[in-house]
């Protein structure tokens, strides 16, 4: 018996080398195929869209809101970003700031009306729901996607498209999710569908964006999101219209202290 085992123990060595190398060659094939949905969705400069969403109940009634949407890349980091809401009469003028940082958590800041003054959104609030969507704060820009642990988990052929399927694992504590599925379209190198999964890892929603390229086919740009919430039945729509590479910012409404003045 002691040869015997003296036989398997080498054995076993190798086996277990060999998965641990193959769980590095996963992690570093996840990163890459990361890099490449950043490289496809960044590089348009600054842009400003009108963005709509449809917050559809789960009894169909739905609900309608209208954003003017500016956003600028940042050379040494990644975006910063200014959301005016224009329309329903109870979120009009509401005004929301995000800095979305390469290699720390997001910075976003609210400004409502009624409060006439800007509030930071704490991390542990990032959780929260965007203005009643099924959208969460912590949902919001590509940045996020740089700040995961992620991980190749298989590769699957899907509603007729071929996918790589990464585990990902979001950076903040305060999440809500304990862990994300990607689905990246070998073809195109963009998210086909994202499922996110709640603290007890069962599916809790599910996201389906869709792209378009722009600038002479050198950049992907979202031009719907389907974010259905399979736990409460509810759905958010979000469609982004009239794509502007021309308009350019004041960089002072780029401020925490400022932004609510933009129109």
């Amino acid at each position: 018996m002691n040869k015997m085992l003296a036989a398997l123990v080498p054995a076993v060595l190798l086996a277990a080398a060999a998965q641990a190398q193959s769980y590095e060659n996963s992690d570093a094939r996840a990163k890459e195929i990361i890099g490449h949905v950043l490289k496809n969705t960044t590089g348009y400069d600054h842009y400003a869209v009108d963005m709509q969403m449809q917050l559809i109940l789960e009894n169909g009634k739905s609900f309608q809101r209208q954003i003017r949407q500016y956003v600028v890349e940042q050379p040494d980091d990644f975006e910063r970003t200014v959301g005016v809401f224009k329309t329903p009469a109870d979120v009009k003028g509401s005004k929301i700031l995000m800095y979305a940082h390469a290699d720390r958590p997001d910075d976003q800041w609210l400004f409502l009306p009624a409060l006439n003054r800007p509030k930071r959104i704490a991390n542990e609030n990032k959780s929260g729901a965007f203005f009643g969507s099924e959208i969460a704060f912590e949902d919001l820009g590509n940045a996020k996607l740089k700040k995961m642990e992620h991980h190749l988990v298989r590769e699957e052929t899907y509603k007729g498209r071929n996918y790589y399927v990464l585990k990902s694992t979001p950076a903040s504590k305060y999440t809500s999710y304990s862990f994300i599925e990607i689905y990246i379209d070998k073809a195109t190198y963009l998210d086909g569908e994202v499922r996110y999964f709640d603290k007890k890892e069962k599916l809790y929603k599910v996201d389906v964006p869709q792209y378009r390229q722009f600038k002479k086919n050198t950049i992907w740009l979202p031009v719907r999101q389907d974010m259905k919430n399979v736990q409460n039945g509810r759905t958010t729509v979000t469609t982004w219209t009239n794509y502007d590479f021309t308009y350019q910012i004041d960089p002072s409404y780029l401020a925490p202290e400022k932004f609510m003045k933009m129109e």
